[in-house]
């Protein structure tokens, strides 16, 4: 028989939002290992005590974390989501017949809260985390990711255009007035121009410095600005896209948990950032024994940092290129008694000096050998008759110490583990949860963006944890145990499934 729905409104119905989301859905599980009760004495100073009720800190914080749960394209679209779907309104706390907040509310919130309440959110989080023995601090993985500024590339200016342009805003302002007349003491230093290049290595690790030793020369990221968005720079990389970015550096332990955040330009190397992710981990988890990332971790200064400290460096050292069709260091052996090189010819480079201000050593090949040597021209650019090929190595055995751990076994896997674990993570905040591309303008806002993200990661990680131990976050130490023992009961199950079918009749069903 054929049924027929007819639909008759009701004018009162008896029902209540607890009923209406189901008891395992995902909020549920999101909602149980968040903790904001901090927020309202966090945020007490930042409201007035007179005047109407505002929307509670504790709701804008849960509107920010579902926009970037649900990768919810905008904030209007959130605002219209909230008022239709039942389980954002249980997790927000607004009953059936409540009005939702406008949309209007968020960006003024980021603009009251700022950036340091977000870290705080971020800060606390973790430490849930740890608390439930989700975090193993011996190992910290870092790498980026760059994030699209929400800005085009025709807004590209030279950066005296914008700095000029920025001035004349400010003298048109009442404080720009007031300095004028002498009442705000100097002109503000104007920090909008070319960055100052870093020198090279000598042996003493600079704190203001590490990271960022590269060759002095006017770039076109420290030259050109956009007027939409002063703070993100140009990036080019060969097989990517070229335009405004911003860059997001995270480190991660061992069990996937996002300990450290920071963000950046485009233009920042990434070793600059290794001290602050490093801090960050070791006040969330500990001093790490052993840091692992990839070349672009690999300068002089950063092993040398993290070594001096006693930590363990699985980074590969950067290599600098060689022209295509000559002889790389790799091809040159080295003769530990003697303490000599030997070039693919059979020539022996002897140690020339050490240069002790730049902690260098240089080795040096003998005119006679270089000059009549078959291969001059695989080694020797120049065509001076006079030259001989040069080697110089850092000392201190930072690089070789790193050398040796990547090129061990146990190397290898933590390396793959890095690469596996931190760019897939990387790939679901991109994918999943709108990281691809900067939802607002300025370092401080993207900044929040990136901390939220890394708060909802962790949070998944909680709500996941929570769901497989049945409901409850278990103490440190007892985690392990219960996921090592469900993951053997899971193989025991698999090989007895696999086992029946194998051995089943002809005739038999499959075993379910």
């Amino acid at each position: 028989m054929q049924g027929r729905k007819e639909y008759k409104p009701r004018l009162f119905y008896t029902l209540s939002l607890e009923k209406l989301v189901p008891g395992d859905h995902e909020l549920r599980r999101f909602a149980a290992g968040l903790r904001l009760d901090w927020l309202r004495e966090a945020t007490a100073d930042l409201y007035s005590h007179t005047g109407q009720p505002s929307v509670d800190p504790v709701v804008l914080v849960k509107m920010m974390l579902l926009t970037v749960l649900y990768n919810v394209r905008s904030e209007r679209q959130l605002a219209k989501d909230m008022a239709v779907n039942l389980a954002y309104r249980w997790f927000l706390g607004y009953d059936l017949d409540e009005e939702t907040p406008n949309h209007s509310v968020l960006s003024k919130a980021r603009r009251r809260f700022g950036e340091e309440l977000f870290v705080e959110l971020f800060s606390r989080v973790v430490g849930q985390c740890r608390e439930a023995g989700l975090v193993d601090g011996k190992g910290l993985y870092v790498d980026s990711t760059l994030v699209r500024a929400d800005a085009s590339g025709k807004s590209i200016v030279p950066v005296e255009e914008i700095a000029r342009s920025q001035w004349e805003r400010l003298e048109e302002t009442a404080e720009g007035a007031e300095w004028q007349r002498g009442k705000r003491g100097p002109a503000p230093k104007d920090r909008s121009g070319p960055q100052q290049v870093g020198k090279h290595f000598d042996g003493r690790v600079d704190m203001e410095r590490i990271g960022q030793r590269r060759r002095s020369r006017q770039r076109s990221n420290a030259q050109r600005r956009s007027k939409t968005d002063p703070d993100a720079t140009t990036h080019t990389r060969r097989g990517s896209f070229f335009g405004l970015s911003y860059k997001v550096h995270q480190g991660i332990s061992r069990d996937g948990v996002i300990t450290a955040v920071a963000v950046t330009d485009s233009a920042t190397h990434d070793g600059s950032q290794v001290p602050r992710l490093l801090e960050q981990h070791r006040e969330h988890a500990g001093k790490p024994e052993r840091v692992t990332g990839d070349s672009h971790y690999g300068s002089i200064d950063v092993l040398a940092y993290l070594q001096q400290q006693g930590i363990e460096t699985c980074i590969p050292p950067y290599k600098v290129r060689n022209r295509p069709g000559f002889f790389s260091l790799d091809d040159f052996g080295y003769d530990r008694e003697k303490d000599e090189y030997i070039c693919p010819e059979g020539a022996r480079l002897r140690r020339s000096r050490q240069s002790t201000p730049k902690g260098r050593i240089a080795y040096r090949a003998s005119v006679s050998d270089c000059r009549g040597c078959g291969s001059r021209d695989r080694c020797i650019a120049t065509k001076r008759k006079n030259a001989t090929r040069y080697l110089s190595f850092y000392a201190g055995g930072y690089v070789e110490r790193a050398k040796k751990l990547c090129g061990s076994a146990e190397g290898e896997q933590e390396l793959k583990f890095r690469q596996t674990v931190l760019e897939g993570m990387f790939g679901t905040q991109k994918c999943r949860h709108g990281l691809g591309r900067a939802r607002y303008r300025r370092l401080w806002r993207v900044s929040i963006q990136a901390h939220v993200t890394a708060t909802v990661m962790n949070l998944k990680k909680l709500a996941q944890a929570a769901a497989v131990l049945g409901g409850s976050v278990p103490p440190t130490g007892r985690r392990e145990q219960q996921l090592g023992a469900d993951f053997v009961s899971s193989l025991v199950k698999k090989a007895l499934r696999t086992v029946a079918f194998l051995l089943r009749p002809a005739t038999a069903p499959l075993p379910s």
